[in-house]
């Protein structure tokens, strides 16, 4: 065997997305100029895709300061689910009336105060906010519609009030999507479209919580695509390395697949999270809180890197839960798993208060040094 040959390593990145993975590929492409726009590689290359059974993954060939002699292959894979998202925003105005109502009810039950971590409260009261705000627009318009058959003005069916038997539905709708719009256009008027923005991506991301903690058949289907690529890699024997970076709701998922992970190879597997939402998920859901127990508990898990960042700027996440005194809760399973992750906060530069507010920052992780770096570590040789 060559020198060259001795030298060039091969690993495999997985990355699970998170609710904005819409297109295959999209969130990927992201972590690939993440990686090829980083100061540590003092050599870069992109190389012809790769193929593994029905999966394509994009090849990167690198060097990096902290390992300047080995020669490194990065597969990038992803594990795409974004295609079972539904949009509640976009669902019949029925739906959404219905729907949000179920899921004011659901997370409005979050039992905030079983956490020490005010920035779940935060996230809470942010979402709670986004989801009622939104619910009121949607009663509203369907108020509106029901003043619709009457034809008639505002001050027709005041001077006939006693006469239409539309006129409580008419004016309580015409009242109210007045108020409406005069909220709308106030605050499209001092942030433009990026409140609208905040409010649907907040309601979408709790809707498809709650059908994923709700509807076995939704996740399972999308746990078995995941764990499925994860797993066919992990046979292949073509990796000395496989890393799992989950962002977002995929952190979900990637705590889904370490609850059952049994290690069936030799090859070595770490962890990255990114900017997850278990803190509150778990508050809420004693299935996410027995699944997080599993996966600190796991004997195989617990032999794994595991780092998770986060930050204060983004609202939209909270630091991953553990055993510690910091991050746990006062629940049996948290107090059982004893064990604890690498948490480590991301400062973004320029932090400001209203793109903090609209959630400018939960999409920057890939452009953050710390996490490239830490997706760049080199392999740890063999003794």
């Amino acid at each position: 065997m060559s020198d060259t040959a001795a030298c060039r390593q091969r690993e495999a990145v997985i990355l699970i997305h998170g609710m904005d993975g819409k297109t295959s590929g999209d969130i990927l492409a992201k972590m690939e100029r993440g990686i090829l726009s980083s100061g540590e590689l003092t050599h870069k290359q992109s190389k012809p895709d790769h193929s593994l059974g029905e999966h394509e993954a994009r090849v990167l060939e690198v060097k990096t300061r902290q390992d300047p002699e080995n020669i490194r292959e990065l597969h990038l894979f992803e594990a795409f689910w974004g295609d079972t998202i539904t949009a509640l925003t976009k669902r019949p105005i029925k739906e959404q009336i219905l729907r949000g109502l179920i899921l004011i009810f659901y997370w409005g039950h979050t039992p905030v105060s079983k956490t020490k971590n005010r920035y779940i409260a935060y996230c809470g009261l942010i979402t709670t906010l986004a989801m009622l705000f939104w619910w009121y627009g949607a009663v509203t318009s369907s108020l509106n519609v029901l003043a619709l058959p009457s034809g008639k003005s505002f001050s027709d069916l005041v001077s006939n009030a006693t006469s239409d038997m539309w006129f409580p539905f008419a004016f309580l709708g015409c009242l109210i999507s007045d108020m409406t719009q005069w909220w709308l256009s106030l605050t499209t008027l001092l942030f433009g479209g990026s409140l609208a923005i905040v409010i649907e991506s907040a309601v979408n991301i709790l809707g498809f919580a709650y059908r994923y903690l709700t509807d076995d058949n939704l996740r399972q289907g999308i746990w078995k695509r995941v764990s499925g690529l994860i797993l066919e890699i992990e046979a292949s024997g073509e990796y000395e390395r496989i890393t799992i970076v989950s962002h977002s709701f995929g952190t979900v998922i990637h705590v889904d697949f370490m609850a059952d992970y049994a290690g069936s190879s030799g090859t070595s597997m770490r962890h990255i999270t990114l900017a997850g939402p278990l803190a509150v998920m778990a508050l809420r859901a004693q299935s996410i809180r027995q699944r997080m127990s599993l996966a600190l508990s796991s004997p195989v898990i617990r032999k794994q890197s595991w780092v998770d960042f986060y930050s204060d700027a983004d609202w939209m996440c909270t630091a991953m839960p553990d055993s510690s005194s910091e991050f746990s809760f006062e629940t049996q399973e948290f107090k059982d798993a004893d064990r604890t992750i690498d948490h480590r906060t991301i400062e973004f530069e320029d932090v400001h208060l209203l793109r903090k507010f609209f959630g400018a920052y939960h999409t920057r992780y890939f452009r953050e040094p710390e996490v490239i770096e830490e997706i760049l570590t080199p392999i740890a040789p063999i003794n």
